[in-house]
């Protein structure tokens, strides 16, 4: 079973939001979630609305997001969960985070503009904001992802291998334990990565440079297979790499065409929050393959 009870997902009207709530319905039938379907608009969109008579709150705004849920969920499916539907005026990444805390969310969907291809635009987004603020696991669906099918009397989530990103931290047996448990819940083949990050290096370094990053590759290929032995039920293939962390993990997924990169996000000050710069961020600016960054905080109290 998967490890959710309540899923909330932003949309804003767009194809991108829409094959996020695809996923996000998939996942809940799975998971017999909730599932909250949230609009959340700038006050300035709010004020200039109004100028021509539409209120935000009102039933004509209402009836669109309705109908934008039809059209991005098929009519007739018995596992479907129908939506709560929610509206609200107000910066839309505290908003986002407002109605996940209010519905007592642990996992938000939401689709990611400008993440369909290789350094695309990323940082500044909503997306992003939500990420630096969030102690709930969040999941970053690319519509380069293509369409995804519901249908059936029971939901399937066809997602592939499953790439589990390790950086040998301090939540790295927690995140572990929460990527093999998915993996099984999804009925996937889970993949334990690490990178060891490697740099150029002066030509009389090279010998030493290279003795060290071997030295550093067995000892991490030591610790993952003991990672993924003590968590795992055995199945769970291990790879450690040489590189540069972001791009290395979104070869990976591309070469094994995993369906999702699970991901731990750095701590802040104590918070489980993401940093600008950290791998995650860097991993969702170069990966079509949807993303699930996991905060410090929430490892630490769930697993």
């Amino acid at each position: 079973m998967l490890p959710f009870r309540s899923i909330v997902c932003p949309v804003d009207f767009s194809e991108h939001s829409a094959h996020a709530l695809r996923y996000a319905a998939a996942l809940a039938g799975m998971a017999s979630a909730t599932l909250t379907v949230a609009w959340a608009t700038d006050p300035l969109l709010a004020q200039a609305a109004a100028v021509y008579v539409l209120d935000p709150h009102g039933e004509q705004t209402q009836a669109d997001l309705r109908e934008f849920v039809s059209g991005a969920l098929p009519p007739g499916v018995p596992w479907l969960p129908e939506p709560r539907l929610v509206i609200s005026v107000g910066t839309p990444d505290r908003e986002i985070l407002k109605i996940a805390r209010k519905q007592r969310a642990d996992l938000i969907v939401m689709g990611t503009h400008g993440l369909s291809g290789y350094r695309k635009m990323f940082f500044g987004s909503t997306t992003e904001r939500v990420l630096r603020h969030t102690t709930i696991p969040v999941l970053a669906v690319p519509i380069a992802n293509g369409a995804l099918p519901l249908s059936g009397e029971a939901p399937q989530l066809q997602v592939g291998p499953i790439v589990v990103a390790i950086d040998l931290g301090g939540e790295s047996r927690a995140l572990a334990g929460f990527g093999a448990g998915l993996a099984t819940a999804l009925n996937a083949h889970p993949l334990f990565v690490h990178v060891v990050h490697s740099d150029s290096a002066p030509a009389r370094w090279r010998s030493a440079v290279e003795a060290h990053h071997r030295s550093m590759l067995h000892d991490a290929q030591q610790e993952v297979s003991r990672l993924a032995a003590e968590t795992g039920d055995g199945t769970a293939e291990t790879v450690v790499l040489p590189g540069h962390p972001a791009e290395e993990i979104a070869a990976l997924a591309a070469t094994r065409h995993a369906g999702l990169i699970v991901m731990g996000l750095m701590s802040r000050a104590g918070r489980g929050a993401a940093r600008p710069g950290s791998i995650a961020y860097r991993v969702l600016i170069v990966t079509p393959t949807p993303v699930l960054a996991v905060p410090s905080s929430f490892l630490r109290a769930h697993v």
